[in-house]
């Protein structure tokens, strides 16, 4: 009769240590410190002083292998909470020692079959001019008259297939990011048509996930069309976007309409900076369908215009609030369109004639107009629009009263609420040549040192109406306040 051989506890290890000769071994360490000690100190107060090492790398890698508190300290605050990807090179590095591998034999030696939990760190992703999907075979124009046909290396797809498996591995897998910039984006630039995610979520239900702020830069000198392509991974990933920032497209209604994406996304807030509308005779003849599924837009509630150029690209406007939901609007007042050049160039001036009828179109609550109960005026200055007195009195500034100024601030006081932030004033410095000495000689008529009574009565028609006021400066401080009566 044949007897099986149990093996000795000895041996057990022995065997079962079998193929884990190259298997990266994470050692802890945790160390003991006296009660009175740099590490007993609260965590914000370690923040602050670590944060004097923050452009030492090597410090921090130092300070990191001490101990566990400080290996998440600086890991956490400094090296992983703001990631930046500037080349695949770069995000095919990070991909290989932070990602999980689909390849058996890397992930044997290096044990990564898990992501990094060091991923999780992560608060904001800036991906620096991603690849775009190279074909074989193209063609291209020369000054608009010279055709060219060339070829491309088959390279440039395995770079831009390689680039979007990882940032698709890395979305996934990673919960904490809540800020995504993706800059210098070429006009050939555009995510896969349909994710590998969208087969997946056909079979399994997945949580909700929110996006913070999603923030596209067009390359330097480029204005170029804003596709549902530019966001399609993220749809795949995200459910909502509370804001959308855009720098330097071009909205052309008609792309964002008739392509559509497998994967709805809701986005909250869009911010334009720089951007143009498209306004060509068959967009403007443009009436919103009844099935707007595949509008990206179609769940907005704010909008903000940044740095506007032409009168031609506050239309977006009326794009937007098509959709029924808009309720806030903001408006930067030191956008070029707004003023007119006098004396020769030399000297900007509010175009009231022109633009106080627009104010008073978007501010009246009437027709499509109803639904906007938020009005927010940024970068405002009063020097702007009034020639600024001698003296900050009250007195002083009734006499700088004008029609003009007053008609703008009655069309605002029709909104339910008025929010007012001021601009920053720039800073005007100078240096001594022979000590280097460096004084500020800023313009000391500043927001900040006129009184409350100054501002009720260089304001008094915004407050004709019964609305909420708030006026706040550029850091965030409450100034004024007016709130309607009940």
């Amino acid at each position: 009769m044949a007897h099986e051989r149990t093996p000795r506890p000895g041996n057990m290890k022995k065997y079962q240590l079998i193929g884990k000769r190259n298997a990266i071994r994470r050692i802890s360490v945790n160390s003991n410190y006296p009660s009175i000690h740099f590490y007993s100190l609260p965590y914000e107060i370690l923040v602050e002083i670590v944060s004097l090492l923050f452009n030492d790398l090597d410090n921090l890698l130092n300070l990191a292998q001490t101990c566990r508190k400080f290996e998440h300290l600086v890991y956490k605050e400094f090296l992983y909470k703001d990631v930046v990807i500037r080349d695949h090179h770069t995000f095919q590095s990070f991909g290989q020692f932070h990602l999980p591998s689909h390849t058996k034999s890397f992930s044997r030696k290096t044990g990564r079959i898990e992501p990094s939990r060091h991923i999780n760190y992560i608060k904001t992703l800036h991906l620096v001019k991603p690849p775009t999907r190279e074909t074989s075979y193209g063609k291209t124009q020369i000054a608009g008259s010279y055709d060219l046909e060339m070829s491309r290396s088959t390279d440039d797809q395995v770079v831009y297939d390689t680039y979007m498996g990882n940032l698709n591995s890395l979305l996934n897998e990673c919960f904490s990011i809540n800020t995504i910039i993706i800059s210098e984006i070429s006009p050939q630039f555009s995510f896969p048509k349909e994710s590998n995610n969208f087969i997946t979520h056909l079979f399994r239900a997945k949580a909700k996930r929110t996006l913070r702020k999603l923030v596209l830069k067009a390359q330097s000198g480029w204005n170029i069309p804003f596709k549902i392509n530019h966001m399609s991974t993220l749809a795949s990933i995200f459910d909502r976007i509370d804001e959308l920032v855009l720098h330097n497209f071009v909205i052309d209604t008609h792309r964002l309409i008739s392509p559509s994406i497998a994967n709805k996304i809701s986005i909250n807030k869009i911010t334009l900076q720089s951007c143009i509308y498209s306004s060509n005779s068959r967009i403007a003849s443009y009436t919103l369908p009844r099935n707007v599924d595949n509008d990206i837009f179609k769940d907005v509630s704010s909008l903000a215009l940044m740095n506007i150029y032409s009168g031609t690209d506050l239309s977006v406007i009326d794009f937007v609030k098509k959709n029924n939901k808009l309720r806030n609007l903001g408006i930067d007042l030191t956008s070029p369109v707004f003023y007119k050049l006098c004396k020769g160039g030399t000297e900007k001036l509010f175009d009231f004639h022109r633009y106080n009828p627009f104010f008073n179109l978007i501010c009246s609550g009437q027709g499509s107009y109803d639904n906007i109960k938020t009005l927010e005026i940024l970068n405002f200055n009063l020097a702007d629009l009034v020639p600024w007195p001698a003296s900050t009195n009250a007195a002083s500034f009734d006499k700088h009263h004008n029609e003009e100024l007053n008609s703008l601030l009655t069309a605002w006081s029709k909104v339910e609420n008025v929010v007012i932030i001021l601009k920053p004033r720039s800073k005007k410095l100078v240096s001594c040549v022979k000590c280097g000495f460096t004084k500020d000689v800023t313009h000391t008529k500043q927001h900040d040192k006129v009184d409350v009574n100054c501002w009720f009565s260089v304001l008094q028609p915004l407050f004709q109406n019964d609305s909420n006021v708030r006026i706040i400066d550029h850091r965030g401080e409450l100034m004024l306040k007016k709130t309607r009566s009940i």
